[in-house]
């Protein structure tokens, strides 16, 4: 689905009560295609298109959001990793997703805290990180995004959703 709106008005206030239905990007630099845009804790590099870690660190590679992230709003993450020791785990706003401990493509919906921050968190981890993408929506399974298009992998039969601002309720 390209240029897909959704749209919730209130009948109160006639407000749009949606976020970003254009699958708009929260990241800067998501494909490390510079070394622009994040913070690097001691022993993360950027260079190559890749963002590594090296020496089985348990800092942190983070940015602020490029969109500002509600907290309590739920979030997709969807990002590369190759690992060759520890874990790394995926936060958005401050709240962390799941630790990983293999190479994959992960995506997972976290419910974002207070602190406006997209991070990755070593824990004895060296590997590298990539083709980071944030969005306000909820993928069910077979739903990728590329930060401007919802796309059907195959035939699916699950849903892509939104939560409404909780900052505006309906």
């Amino acid at each position: 689905t390209d240029n897909f709106y959704a749209k919730a008005i209130s009948t109160l206030d006639s407000v749009d009560r949606t976020l970003n239905g254009t699958f708009a990007a929260y990241t800067t630099n998501g494909t490390f295609a510079s070394d622009t845009g994040w913070t690097k804790g001691t022993g993360w590099t950027i260079a190559a298109g890749v963002a590594t870690a090296t020496g089985a660190i348990s800092t942190t590679l983070s940015q602020s959001a490029a969109i500002t992230l509600i907290p309590g709003q739920t979030y997709t993450i969807t990002f590369d990793a190759t690992r060759t020791a520890g874990s790394v785990t995926a936060s958005i706003g401050g709240t962390a997703g799941t630790a990983r401990s293999s190479s994959a493509t992960f995506t997972e919906a976290i419910v974002a805290g207070s602190d406006g921050t997209i991070t990755f968190t070593g824990s004895g981890f060296s590997g590298t990180v990539d083709n980071v993408i944030v969005t306000a929506w909820v993928l069910g399974t077979g739903w990728t995004t590329d930060n401007s298009t919802a796309i059907a992998t195959g035939a699916i039969s699950t849903a892509i959703s939104q939560t409404a601002q909780l900052t505006t309720p309906l």
